[in-house]
């Protein structure tokens, strides 16, 4: 596990630098968007847990229809500080800023594997490392048909009170394939949110996203605002 820990380790370094070697960005849109998760877990076993996410978008200056996402994925519980997971997204975009006309839609799935490590820093704060590798195919993108992308978030929480818990994360994705010419470095997304808990099986939460994106032309960049709402329900 130690020597486990250190390739993953170093692989989230690597992910971190790569940006770093990028093109500069030629030009930068600025934009707001609302995200709107419902998200259900459902304990099936003591160490199997199924996760469903439904997550809608939109522009917040002009209410255009943005993204429809949804994440199914079965997790495993392997000790108390590390947990796996495997499963597919569907993602289909529809406007990309409110400066830009609307294009047909844009269908993509994905298949994921990722894994979770858990770090506790003194008795109140809890540091989580996500790894993902997700297998992505876009429907109707000759130019770009499949790409692999490997994403690594770090997340510290904080209970600042009884039913009140802190989130601040920071997760960077890069692409890579035959069909990546330009945008190596996809996003990177920074976050803070506030999740209040009104029981065992109900929480919601409200937060901010700084999302930092480039296209796949390369010389166009997104800067995105990102309300964030979700609801958490768990059986």
């Amino acid at each position: 596990m130690f020597l486990f820990r250190n390739i993953v380790v170093a692989a989230s370094i690597s992910l971190l630098a790569a940006p770093l070697f990028g093109q500069q960005a030629k030009t930068v849109e600025r934009h707001g968007v609302s995200w709107n998760r419902y998200y259900l877990t459902w304990a099936m076993h003591p160490r199997w847990v199924f996760h469903q996410e439904i997550d809608y978008r939109f522009l917040t200056q002009n209410g255009a229809w943005h993204q429809l996402i949804t994440h199914t994925h079965l997790h495993r519980q392997l000790d108390e500080t590390t947990e796996v997971s495997t499963g597919f997204s569907r993602s289909e975009t529809g406007a990309v800023s409110p400066d830009r006309p609307a294009a047909p839609h844009r269908l993509e799935w994905r298949f994921f594997q990722e894994i979770h490590l858990a770090q506790a820093l003194g008795t109140r704060f809890r540091l989580q490392h996500r790894y993902r590798l997700e297998q992505r195919f876009f429907k109707d993108n000759p130019t770009q048909p499949f790409t692999w992308r490997g994403r690594y978030r770090v997340q510290l929480t904080w209970p600042v009170a009884s039913r009140w818990t802190l989130k601040v994360a920071d997760e960077i994705m890069v692409n890579w394939g035959r069909y990546v010419v330009r945008n190596t470095f996809d996003q990177n997304r920074i976050y803070v949110g506030l999740e209040y808990a009104f029981s065992k099986q109900i929480r919601a939460e409200i937060g901010y996203m700084s999302l930092w994106q480039q296209s796949v032309s390369g010389d166009l960049y997104y800067l995105r605002d990102v309300g964030r709402v979700s609801v958490y329900q768990r059986f």
